[in-house]
């Protein structure tokens, strides 16, 4: 297993290297919002699907260049963001119930027409 230097120096190599061969790898793997390294995975975090579907198309030729331009060997994974709609949906219920218990109001179901 090798010694990855720390995940902001490997980010700067890695980008660097995808940069001098292809530009709009680089510029896709930079949205990621997470970047971690376990063992020899990169796992890359994204909001959106969009670069996660460029990315895994392209991923042999990023490993390839990886390999190639730093000799690191390492298997790339990506996977999108866990949405926080539950934890938004949770706070507007707390907040309605705020509201409805200084109210002292009932919650009424809209009614579909």
């Amino acid at each position: 297993m090798y010694e990855f230097p720390p995940v902001d120096n490997l980010k700067d190599q890695i980008l660097g290297a995808l940069r001098r061969v292809r530009h709009s790898l680089a510029a896709a793997m930079e949205k990621a919002e997470l970047w971690d390294v376990n063992g020899n995975t990169l796992t890359l975090t994204f909001r959106t699907a969009f670069e996660i579907s460029f990315l895994e198309k392209e991923r042999h030729e990023i490993e390839k260049i990886i390999l190639e331009s730093l000799n690191y060997t390492l298997q790339l994974k990506t996977q999108l963001k866990k949405h926080e709609e539950e934890s938004v949906h949770n706070e507007v219920e707390e907040q309605v119930e705020l509201v409805r218990s200084v109210f002292r109001g009932t919650i009424m179901k809209r009614s579909q027409s």
